[in-house]
């Protein structure tokens, strides 16, 4: 029996021609569903991103989900290079997503744009052969609990991942926003924009997705950024030391 998921609290699209909201929101799936395994990427809801096509079977999956209109689960690979059709293949938590667009370019990999729309836990493999299949349940929307407590984390959280942008030139920093709003009916898009845009790892994302509550993933997420950014500094010390040393042995 198919479900109609709830409205998604849009936060904002990072890609340029996308569906009107209406279309967006209309995500009507089962809770056996394809398997869109992601290998470069995890998804956020209502945080569209583009998915490198460069496996023949992704492609295929991609395809077909966007020729029918179907909602695939989008869910990371615990090794990207893998054909994986077992549940311990994958990490966790993936999202319920639609294939907005694909776009085939001379000479470059097909690329899908792909909006997530709500989390969803993959509890089993129901189908083992191509496209490989799976049971979900859905998780609930995480929310804040604690308006003072999550004011508070959310912008310790913004002035950490401000500080890891600075650390980029501003023709690097890719999608990063340093500007990020504190706009509370849309915090935890927001932070879920942040995320994506981060340069950490997928398993440190999958278990940002994987998160109980708002404020667990806030706490973790933080703690993140804390470690990424003494790991930025102590390479743009050694960065300093490198050069300066390089002067040095050329004037001697």
């Amino acid at each position: 029996m198919a479900q109609q998921s709830p409205d998604i609290a849009y936060s904002g699209s990072i890609i340029a021609e996308f569906p009107n909201d209406e279309e967006v929101r209309q995500f009507t799936f089962g809770h056996e569903i394809v398997i869109f395994p992601l290998r470069e990427n995890v998804l956020f809801t209502a945080i569209p991103i583009p998915v490198r096509l460069s496996n023949p079977n992704d492609l295929e999956i991609a395809e077909k989900a966007y020729e029918t209109g179907e909602c695939v689960l989008g869910i990371a690979l615990k090794k990207p290079d893998s054909e994986a059709n077992r549940l311990r293949d994958f990490y966790s938590m993936g999202c319920v997503c639609r294939i907005a667009k694909i776009i085939h370019a001379p000479h470059l990999e097909p690329v899908a744009f792909v909006m997530p729309g709500p989390r969803a836990r993959l509890k089993k493999i129901i189908r083992k052969e191509k496209p490989v299949m799976g049971e979900i349940a859905i998780s609930p929307a995480l929310v804040s609990d604690n308006e003072y407590e999550t004011k508070v984390l959310f912008d310790s959280v913004r002035e950490a991942y401000a500080k890891v942008a600075a650390f980029f030139p501003e023709d690097e920093r890719g999608h990063m926003n340093i500007e990020v709003e504190d706009i509370e009916e849309h915090r935890e898009g927001n932070v879920a924009f942040m995320i994506s845009t981060t340069p950490l790892t997928l398993e440190e994302k999958a278990e940002l997705l994987a998160a109980k509550n708002f404020r667990t993933q806030l706490e973790l997420f933080l703690s993140m950024l804390d470690v990424l950014i003494q790991k930025l500094e102590i390479q743009r010390i050694r960065t300093v030391m490198t050069i300066w040393m390089s002067r040095v042995s050329q004037s001697c």
